[in-house]
């Protein structure tokens, strides 16, 4: 994960494939059980489900730095509330405010 963020931070125009499964941020994760297989897949799809709906968002390439400028500009307390409200880090991480920083 640390790899992939700092690649992320660090590089321009980052191509990521957005993909409503399993991928590599999952690859370590100990609730995977296989491609597309995860012991929370019902919690984790409606985070996919919402987030896709609220953002505009397909399974395909983005440029990584475009499309967080592009939900940054459309998010809201509320859909982030929406969006994110079940999940037990949200109180505590950085993803209720990282939508409204510079």
């Amino acid at each position: 994960m640390d790899e992939v963020v700092h690649r992320l931070r660090t590089e321009e125009r980052t191509p990521v494939a957005l993909v409503f499964s399993t991928d590599e941020l999952c690859s370590a994760c100990p609730n995977r059980l296989g491609e597309d297989r995860c012991r929370t897949n019902e919690k984790v799809k409606a985070f996919d489900r919402k987030t896709a709906e609220c953002f505009h968002l397909e399974e395909k390439t983005y440029i990584y730095q475009d499309v967080v400028r592009e939900i940054r500009q459309m998010a809201t307390p509320e859909i982030m509330d929406y969006i994110c409200g079940d999940c037990s880090w949200y109180p505590v991480s950085a993803c209720k405010s990282i939508c409204f920083t510079g």
